[in-house]
């Protein structure tokens, strides 16, 4: 991120304990982080096309493979099975795809739950649970997002 400071402002050097240099920076990346709505529309749950380009770019093989598959079919609920499949991965426990998805939880999480709505993390699709059918998770990516990351030169 490169910080947003125009000709005219000066830096300061600050003298912080090292117990709070962490805390420091954190206060300091969301100030200097745009807001969501700045410039650009809000496709899904406060996720802008820049969120979504950056998020696609720092997520693993994996998950770029997940994500693919969920812009292949925007609109659609698609199951563990269908990542498993998309994977190479059928024969692989659940845990598997559980991993791939956690990791992308924390990439999120670090950094963009501060720029999303409330603070909260998210993912640029939705996640349901389905009662009636044993219980399964289903995951959904809006036609708005698919097309962002169809776009995305690779």
């Amino acid at each position: 991120m490169t910080p947003k400071t125009t000709p005219e402002e000066e830096l300061v050097p600050v003298m912080v304990p090292r117990r709070l240099l962490a805390d420091v920076y954190g206060f300091i990346a969301s100030k200097e982080q745009a807001d969501p709505g700045e410039g650009s529309a809000v496709l899904h749950r406060g996720w802008t096309a820049p969120m979504v380009e950056e998020a696609y770019r720092a997520a693993s093989d994996r998950m770029k493979a997940i994500l693919d598959l969920l812009a292949s079919r925007p609109d659609e609920k698609l199951s563990i099975a269908d990542f498993e499949s998309a994977l190479g991965a059928e024969n692989e426990k659940e845990n598997f795809v559980n991993g791939v998805l956690g990791a992308f939880g924390r990439l999120t999480n670090q950094r963009f739950a501060s720029r999303l709505p409330d603070k909260q993390n998210t993912w640029p699709f939705t996640v349901s649970k389905a009662i009636r059918d044993g219980g399964d998770w289903y995951y959904e990516m809006p036609s708005s997002v698919a097309e962002v990351i169809r776009g995305i030169e690779r």
